[in-house]
């Protein structure tokens, strides 16, 4: 199983200067944009999407169906 990504870079001004501009925010971008997608999910709204999932079908390379996310 792979792990998650290990960075030597912790902090923007760590990065080698030519990558700084490629991941210096955007400040002309409302932060309040993201307020929807970092509601945690529940558990309810889980379960309905994985009921009303295709049946006998998998959503990755597991090969795992979606019924046996349950």
């Amino acid at each position: 199983m792979v792990g998650p990504s290990q960075s030597p870079f912790k902090t923007l001004n760590s990065l080698p200067e030519r990558w700084k501009n490629c991941y210096t925010p955007i400040s002309s971008i409302d932060p309040d944009i993201y307020s929807m997608v970092m509601v945690p999910i529940g558990e309810d709204e889980l379960l309905a999407v994985i009921n009303n999932s295709p049946h006998h079908k998998a959503p990755g390379p597991s090969s795992i169906p979606y019924e046996c996310e349950i």
